[in-house]
């Protein structure tokens, strides 16, 4: 497990799947295109699972979330840091709209529960307290192409798909063929207003 600026990514050795392949594509082709002059300083770190170094509890503390990949923004000017965590393989049982909560806490996936609890800022709050530094601690479920949550039944989505792709995002799920291009390289459809999985994931991130 080693950290990277993302400007000189590189995994080795590469045992990645066609999503976790695909999000670091896209996530280091949209900092380059859109932060290239940004005095913050980005950085990644697999999360390999044999080391394990940075997890959540899930379930009331009896099972860990080992997120696959964490991304730090750092910026020195404001003294401020920011945290992610992204599973690119997250779709394991959150595959119906139930799954996400919006029908009822006791129906939420524990990984989507992670996202949306308070257990995050509390955790900035503490990283805040002991570093004397501004922290914010984000989690993200990003879908694969396989997974039937959200996914566009046509060339191009409906109304009644994109108001679910909103209800996801509200729960910080999201998927990886929001995208000009879905893992295999083919042409997909993007969000409203032409954003991407990422661009609204970076809305959260950088303010």
């Amino acid at each position: 497990m080693q950290k990277y600026k993302l400007k000189r990514i590189g995994i080795s050795p590469d045992s990645l799947n066609a999503g976790e392949r695909k999000f670091l594509q896209d996530i280091l082709e949209f900092i380059e295109v859109n932060y290239p002059r940004d005095p913050r300083e980005f950085y990644l770190m697999r999360n390999v699972e044999s080391l394990r170094s940075i997890g959540l509890y899930l379930d009331g503390e009896t099972r860990v979330f080992y997120p696959d990949f964490v991304l730090w923004i750092v910026d020195d000017k404001t003294n401020q840091t920011t945290l992610a965590l992204f599973d690119p393989k997250g779709q394991s049982g959150i595959m119906r709209e139930d799954d996400l909560g919006v029908s009822g806490g006791s129906a939420m996936n524990d990984k989507v529960r992670v996202a949306t609890s308070a257990q995050l800022p509390e955790l900035a709050q503490e990283l805040t307290h002991r570093t004397k530094r501004q922290w914010a601690v984000h989690s993200f479920i990003l879908l694969r192409d396989s997974s039937p949550l959200g996914r566009w039944r046509g060339a191009s989505p409906t109304n009644q798909e994109m108001d679910l792709a909103e209800r996801m995002i509200q729960q910080n799920v999201l998927r990886l063929d929001w995208h000009p291009k879905n893992e295999l390289g083919q042409t997909s459809s993007s969000l409203r207003n032409g954003d991407t999985y990422l661009s609204r994931i970076f809305e959260r991130l950088v303010q």
